[in-house]
């Protein structure tokens, strides 16, 4: 955890920004008297998200090249997809198995 603590600046400062600013809206809160049930609750939620942002190790992982050219293809080829071929994707993706004839193709709906 601590190795990740700075592994990703613009994920550390918005944890730590989190943190900050539910302290920063505790103490006023409890300046005022205003603090009750729901803004204590808000303020564990707002401390752990931010300890989570600052636990998180997602700077050091990338996607390899060929997952992106990949992931390039399959846009490139829904997008030249037509709207019929949408919706017969769509259709084929929801039909029960047991409306799929052993052949393959699909049944009628008596």
């Amino acid at each position: 955890m601590i190795k990740n603590l700075l592994a990703n600046w613009k994920t550390s400062s918005a944890g730590v920004m989190m943190i900050c600013t539910g302290i920063v809206k505790l103490v006023f809160a409890i300046k005022h008297g205003t603090a009750d049930e729901m803004l204590w609750g808000s303020f564990i939620a707002t401390v752990l998200g931010g300890i989570g942002l600052l636990a998180a190790g997602d700077a050091n992982k990338s996607q390899s090249k060929e997952d992106a050219a990949q992931t390039a293809a399959d846009l490139a080829n829904v997008t030249a997809m037509t709207a019929e071929q949408v919706k017969a994707e769509i259709k084929t993706a929801f039909v029960k198995k047991t409306d799929v004839a052993p052949d393959g193709t699909v049944k009628k709906d008596a």
